[in-house]
């Protein structure tokens, strides 16, 4: 069952951070296309690429993104893995999501839990997958062996 939430963040928010060394990913002829059709969507998510010869170069990425990140997202991207901005905004959302067994800081948990708690529908994951498990008294004492 897919929630009725929206993403909190708009395509439009997304920032930018200039690399210190460009990031080159080499392209085949069908995602050079790919790269110019969708120029406009991913610099609207915080891409600063250019093409030069075989190769999409990016100077700036999405600060949500650590290079690996990027580079992983771009190449499904250049697949023609998404259809549009929307999906482009929630794959990128996917990548830059804190996973199982990732530690944290005491800081970015804290903030991670304020985010959180501040969008519109916290219940639900942009693909409708549950955020939040709430247990009832009879659960609780079956977990507890009472």
């Amino acid at each position: 069952m897919k929630a009725s939430c929206t993403s909190v963040r708009s395509p439009e928010a997304g920032a930018s951070q200039m690399l210190a060394l460009p990031l080159e990913i080499p392209l085949h002829a069908s995602e050079a296309d790919q790269l110019m059709r969708m120029a406009p969507a991913l610099k609207t998510l915080g891409f600063d690429l250019s093409r030069e010869g075989n190769a999409a170069v990016a100077r700036g990425m999405p600060a949500l993104l650590s290079r690996a990140e990027a580079r992983e997202f771009l190449r499904e991207a250049l697949a023609g893995r998404s259809l549009d901005l929307s999906d482009l905004w929630n794959m990128m959302a996917c990548k830059a999501a804190v996973k199982a067994g990732q530690r944290l800081t005491q800081d970015e948990a804290a903030g991670l839990i304020s985010q959180w708690q501040s969008i519109g529908c916290p219940m639900f994951c942009p693909h409708g997958r549950p955020a939040v498990r709430a247990f009832g008294p009879a659960e609780l004492e079956k977990m507890f062996k009472r």
